[in-house]
């Protein structure tokens, strides 16, 4: 008998072993830098939820008492009223499990656990980086990316993305399916038919892009993604909450109500700081810094950029000689430990990899608030703790998010835009 039919039969009797102690990391999980140091509070009920502003100081004020008379004024006050039926954004997991399945892992049940908890947790992050990572840098629209060019007709089967640094929002293991529309937000009628689900991610090409290998799922090539389209997990469009992009916009509200409030009044304190681009993002975020020096606080406030912005930023103080780490992490190469100087203090610079690559911000994190429904994320066991799928023989688990966002005090928080290429 040759050695190679003696290989081949003694590799039929073999069983997969995996050595003690191996890495089981799940390689999609991302960190949520900013969601993770926001207070999540479980508020949302009733019908709205009413937030006192208070702005403007008291002019009674002049050289002599009857010249104050006429100046005679309170402070002023006013409202945010956030509705918990309209503001309360949904998020939902299912998971199912093959009865059959669960019965055969009788003998081991160690190793039916471990992967039912496993595939459960990572339902969970998954929830947790929409949350967290996503929607918070959002403005509610949910677009994951734009498309630059797609490969393929009838059906596409690669698509470039615009910006690779969105690649952090896909996942090449044919589970997520996207859909298309070629308007960001506030045209649910415009989404194209066809649903595709992402078969694999280049994250960085040799050219520097990032391309998605996609399967068509649904549809005819003439609903098919084309150039410019934005990205949608399915079902998600225009379904996340109003982010720091809404709270903190890139340019001046007009007197529409926000959440009952006309922000003109005080256009900084009831809709942030709004800096501008001085060709550099050092000096964009410094001038920035400057002009809201009366609201930062040391010791809550933090200059947030995508990782990419982060190190153009590191680069720029290299060049200037200006490139200073935090002394009891110096010799640490790399570290993201970065500060800047700004005259309330210094204040450190953090990256997150959710964060637009278009601007940089200036919060305050103590102003921002997750509202909840309960937990962030939670088990639906109100009544039963799985559900017998009804066409098949399997149990059916499933988790929620019910959550809105708000800032208490916007006039913390700025902005600027950043036109550095990426």
């Amino acid at each position: 008998m040759s050695g190679a039919v003696i290989q081949s039969t003694i590799t039929k009797l073999y069983k997969t072993i995996y050595p003690p102690g191996q890495d089981l990391s799940n390689f999609s999980k991302r960190k949520t830098p900013l969601g993770d140091r926001i207070r999540k509070v479980d508020s949302l009920y009733g019908a709205n939820l009413t937030f006192p502003i208070n702005f403007g100081l008291g002019h009674g004020v002049a050289s002599s008492l009857t010249a104050s008379i006429p100046d005679a004024r309170t402070t002023h006050f006013d409202n945010w009223v956030y509705p918990c039926d309209t503001g309360t954004y949904p998020l939902y997991a299912r998971i199912t499990h093959d009865t059959p399945t669960i019965m055969r892992a009788k003998k081991d049940v160690g190793t039916f656990m471990r992967a039912n908890t496993k595939s459960i947790q990572e339902h969970l992050d998954n929830m947790k980086m929409i949350r967290c990572g996503q929607q918070i840098w959002s403005d509610g629209a949910g677009n994951l990316a734009q498309v630059a060019s797609v490969t393929g007709s009838d059906p596409v089967t690669t698509i470039t993305l615009t910006n690779v640094s969105d690649s952090v929002k896909f996942t090449g293991d044919g589970n997520q399916y996207i859909v298309f529309n070629a308007t960001r937000t506030g045209s649910s009628g415009g989404i194209r038919a066809s649903v595709y689900k992402v078969a694999g991610v280049n994250r960085l090409t040799s050219s520097g892009t990032c391309i998605l290998t996609v399967t068509r799922v649904s549809g005819a090539g003439a609903a098919d993604p084309v150039a410019n389209d934005y990205i949608y997990l399915y079902n998600t469009y225009d379904g996340g909450f109003l982010g720091i992009p809404s709270w903190i916009p890139s340019s001046d509200p007009t007197a529409t109500t926000f959440y009952g409030v006309d922000r003109t009044k005080e256009m900084q304190m009831l809709s942030g700081w709004r800096g501008q681009w001085e060709g550099s993002i050092s000096r964009s975020a410094a001038k920035l810094a400057h002009y809201m020096n009366a609201f930062i606080d040391p010791n809550t406030s933090a200059l947030w950029l995508h990782p990419y912005r982060w190190w153009q930023l590191s680069e720029e103080l290299k060049g200037e000689k200006m490139f200073m780490l935090d002394d009891a992490r110096s010799l640490e190469w790399g570290t993201q430990v970065l500060k800047m100087v700004t005259p309330a203090g210094m204040v450190p610079v953090a990256s997150d990899e959710y964060c637009p690559t278009d601007a940089g911000f200036l919060l305050n994190h103590d102003s921002w608030e997750i509202m909840t429904t309960g937990p962030l994320i939670h088990a639906a066991d109100e009544d039963v703790s799985g559900l017998r799928l009804a066409d098949a023989d399997g149990l059916e688990y499933r988790f929620r998010s019910l959550a809105g966002f708000r800032c208490d005090n916007p006039g913390k928080n700025g902005r600027f835009p950043i036109s550095q290429a990426v």
